[in-house]
C-alpha cells in the first residue's frame, strides 16, 4: 500500500520509535523543545488498523507481547496505546 493511501496513519513501529525519541529527549537536559511535524496534505489520520503491515505488526512486532500485549481485544489495544 502506498504511504499516501494511508494518509499518514500511525502504526506500532512509528509509535515505538516516537516513544524512544521522546525518552532520549527527556533524558537530555539541553533539550527544551520537541517539534513533531509532517509533510504533505495531512499530518496524521489516526491509527493504521487495517493495512497488512499494521496487522502484521500487531502480531510480530517485538513490542506486541508487552505492555498489555497478553490481554485480549480492546483492552490490549488500549493498554499498548497508552504505553506507547
Amino acid at each position: 500500500m502506498q504511504p499516501s493511501a494511508l494518509r499518514s496513519a500511525r502504526n506500532r513501529g512509528l509509535l515505538v520509535e516516537l516513544d524512544e525519541a521522546f525518552k532520549l529527549a527527556e533524558e537530555d537536559d539541553t533539550c527544551r523543545v520537541i517539534i513533531l511535524g509532517g509533510t504533505g496534505p495531512l499530518f496524521s489520520s489516526g491509527h493504521d488498523l487495517g493495512s497488512p503491515e499494521s496487522q502484521d505488526d500487531r502480531v510480530n512486532h517485538p513490542t506486541s507481547k508487552i505492555d498489555g500485549g497478553t490481554r485480549q481485544g480492546a483492552e490490549k489495544m488500549m493498554l499498548q496505546e497508552w504505553h506507547h
